[in-house]
């Protein structure tokens, strides 16, 4: 096969490739379009966007982020983030990141972060976290943890060196946040201070942003640590940002919330840009 045995690291090698494109996003429809290594994966690494559809196979290396669909089996390692759906299989190796939905199946080792949903099936060794808040197949293996509601309760398998840490429903309180009368959250942004939820969003450092649908309950949303929103935002050059809310203006998810350090707010002034951990940064 030509090509065969590439590594796809930079933009312009994904423009050149054999691969069906839309914008900023490459799209794997099937075996016969990838780019294979010698273990038959289409290998990925850098910033890129894969999304992968059908029955192809990728290795997802770096800080790429890839989106698995239908029958897809993806390898991840390094610092790289799965999105895995429909019934697709996923293995998480280094210091990799995977959201599982719908009926995926996922194997997490070395220090691996997982959040699973719907009939996700999860083996978790090593160091390896996994976050649920649904009933899944579970296995906890080595020294791996599961972070879950008191409320769900489900059987699972366990090692004896592994650890089950329930957790309340969200208050302000389980994300580390005193309840004074303003207080601050963060919010990952492009390099000229956009999102994107629906409606483009700019937040300008000294401005105050209020939801445009306020009367009908919209809401924007924000996180308790800056590198919470890393699970959200995933390009390169996004920047983090301080902002000011009043206690008033936010809703914290109850109901067994999917992203449990993710709290709603309908305005916020923008402070200034911070790194990861919530450091201001100076200039």
């Amino acid at each position: 096969m030509e090509n065969f045995g590439m590594i796809i690291s930079t933009q312009e090698q994904l423009d050149k490739s054999k691969i069906i494109k839309d914008d900023k996003t490459v799209y794997i429809r099937s075996k016969n379009n990838l780019i294979l290594n010698d273990n038959g994966y289409f290998v990925v690494q850098g910033d890129s966007h894969v999304v992968v559809l059908g029955d192809s196979r990728v290795e997802a290396r770096d800080n790429s982020r890839v989106e698995a669909r239908d029958n897809s089996r993806v390898v991840a390692c390094e610092n790289s983030h799965v999105e895995a759906w429909d019934t697709s299989h996923v293995e998480a190796w280094d210091t990799s990141r995977v959201d599982a939905r719908d009926s995926s199946s996922i194997d997490a080792w070395d220090n691996s972060s997982i959040v699973a949903g719907d009939n996700s099936h999860v083996e978790a060794g090593d160091n390896s976290s996994v976050r649920i808040n649904a009933k899944i197949t579970l296995s906890l293996n080595g020294f791996a943890v599961l972070f879950k509601p008191t409320e769900l309760k489900f059987k699972f398998k366990k090692s004896n060196t592994s650890l089950v840490q329930d957790y309340p429903s969200q208050d302000l309180s389980v994300n580390g946040i005193k309840k004074n009368k303003n207080i601050i959250l963060y919010k990952r942004v492009t390099q000229d201070y956009k999102t994107n939820e629906g409606n483009e969003t700019t937040w300008k450092i000294g401005s105050t942003v209020t939801h445009p649908n306020e009367c009908r309950g919209g809401k924007f949303h924000a996180c308790s640590k800056p590198y919470f929103c890393d699970e959200f935002h995933f390009d390169s050059g996004d920047k983090y940002i301080a902002l000011e809310v009043a206690l008033k203006d936010t809703y914290v998810w109850t109901n067994n919330p999917y992203f449990p350090n993710k709290i709603a707010f309908k305005r916020a002034k923008v402070l200034y840009e911070v790194n990861e951990y919530g450091d201001k940064l100076e200039g």
